[in-house]
């Protein structure tokens, strides 16, 4: 049996290049066969209302081929969005035709075509879904010749599915992430892609051959994950249809790997498979690396840099594992490790003449590649009377005075938020910050939409070692009621 073969990407060229040789106003081509005549033929889609998608605009390219064995090709010379019409030219004796989408060769016709769909589909353009499978998507269409006006009404076949996988964040897990590809990888016993033969005439399918149960998308464009449904991104790909397919979905951003288990779901031909992805919801996500920025509550002697002053450990806090920032990163998130803890003790927020180059804003470029950083700062300004001063907004980071505490608090917050792109930051009032300094961390933090967790008037849940020094159950209370309150920063 000679079959002849219709590949996705082998159409695309093909379809550039007849529009740009023969032009919008000459959609008549040359047929190989001898005696040929004109053909109106219109075509509609199965169920545009069910999910299908028109992959037809102005000047689309396809292939007509007739019963009497000739071929030839046709261009869109006029479409509604849900039906199109074209002048394509077939032989006298023809009776009955079928379209096809660009890109086929009559080698041997036989009346059978491979339709081929690649494991490897980039996205090169940013948008919606239409862009990446419009153009994958493989339909042939069969009708009879009726009238004298040789007049076809053509009533689609649809031979692929489509997945449009819509990609966003309801909380902020990977916000602000860049996704450089997405695979679908099946279970085993499907095979999303190939080369599948059906006899156009009877519409009988034959087994996928050269099949593949893996469908990869290089994300070749600007698709960044965005918090809420509202500003998902979409991806889209191409795969033959489904039964109760079951498998994977990863979506590789430039900071790790998401997994997402899927099905089963039922992709009927034609269809158009919505699959939301929420990233926050991910069943496993890449390690969320966590910076801690502090002062004494936040050292432990071999966990900061060796030149910084450590308090801890002491008291009943001889373990690491006794201190809040470790019982918050690997107690209270998943999957999450500590990516640099830069803290001192003594150090105000601001700048300090006993401690110079060491204050909060010296020190915040100490960080690796946090994905959250937690500031647990404010107590020694406080301690020390640190004038307070204005809420200076408007200024850029360099312009800000650091003599003065709610300056210097939001230099620290613009200086980190430029050099460590898509960080999320979370502030901590400790329980023993004056109220006018810890009015001011609250300020600033709504000010810039950060999340701000507050320990104001929490003492008593809070037993210390000495001073503002918490116990190891005073940790514990504390890494609980952060992670509670900033959770959707935190999972």
């Amino acid at each position: 049996m000679n079959i002849s073969r219709l590949s996705v990407y082998a159409a695309l060229p093909l379809c550039a290049a007849m529009l740009s040789s023969c032009g919008k106003d000459s959609p008549i081509f040359v047929s190989p066969s001898g005696s040929v005549s004109g053909l109106m033929v219109s075509i509609s889609a199965p169920s545009a209302e069910d999910g299908y998608y028109p992959w037809w605009e102005y000047g689309t390219g396809f292939t007509v081929v007739s019963d009497a064995r000739d071929v030839s090709d046709a261009m869109i010379s006029l479409t509604d969005g849900a039906s199109a019409t074209a002048v394509a030219e077939v032989d006298d004796a023809a009776g009955k035709v079928w379209c096809l989408r660009c890109g086929y060769e009559p080698d041997g016709f036989d009346g059978t075509v491979a339709f081929s769909v690649p494991a490897d589909q980039p996205k090169t353009a940013a948008g919606s879904y239409g862009q990446d499978v419009s153009s994958n998507m493989l339909f042939f269409s069969t009708a009879g010749i009726i009238g004298d006006g040789r007049q076809a009404e053509v009533e689609m076949v649809p031979v692929t599915s489509a997945i449009a996988l819509k990609i966003y964040d309801s909380g902020h897990s990977a916000e602000g992430e860049t996704v450089t590809g997405v695979s679908f990888v099946a279970d085993d016993g499907f095979f999303l892609t190939g080369e599948m033969p059906v006899d156009i005439i009877s519409g009988n399918r034959g087994q996928i051959s050269e099949g593949a149960g893996e469908v990869n998308v290089d994300v070749l464009c600007g698709v960044t994950v965005a918090h809420g449904y509202e500003n998902a991104e979409e991806v889209g790909m191409t795969i033959f249809p489904q039964q109760g397919l079951t498998g994977k979905i990863l979506v590789g951003t430039d900071r790790g790997t998401y997994t997402f288990d899927i099905g089963p779901v039922d992709i009927a031909a034609g269809a158009v498979e919505e699959i939301l992805l929420d990233m926050s919801a991910a069943d496993s996500s890449p390690l969320r690396k966590v910076g801690i920025l502090g002062d004494s509550i936040s050292t432990f002697r071999g966990y900061i840099d060796a030149g910084y002053g450590a308090y801890y450990p002491t008291g009943d806090v001889q373990s690491v594992k006794d201190t809040y920032w470790y019982k918050l990163i690997y107690n209270q998130m998943p999957d999450a490790t500590l990516d640099v803890n830069s803290s001192y003790a003594g150090t105000r927020v601001s700048e300090d003449p006993k401690y110079p180059g060491k204050d909060f804003v010296s020190r915040c470029l100490d960080f690796d590649d946090p994905d959250v950083i937690v500031i647990h700062g404010g107590t020694n300004d406080s301690n020390n009377g640190v004038i307070l001063g204005s809420y200076d907004y408007s200024s850029d980071a360099a312009s800000l005075d650091n003599r003065y505490f709610r300056q210097a608090y939001i230099k620290l917050i613009k200086t980190i938020q430029a050099n460590y792109s898509g960080v999320s930051i979370i502030c901590v009032v400790g329980d023993k910050l004056g109220d006018g300094y810890a009015s001011s961390v609250e300020t600033i933090a709504g000010h810039f939409g950060i999340p701000c967790v507050s320990f104001s008037g929490d003492s008593d849940n809070i037993p210390k070692v000495s001073g503002s020094h918490p116990t190891a159950a005073g940790f514990d209370y504390m890494a609980q009621k952060i992670y509670s309150e900033a959770a959707e920063y935190l999972q």
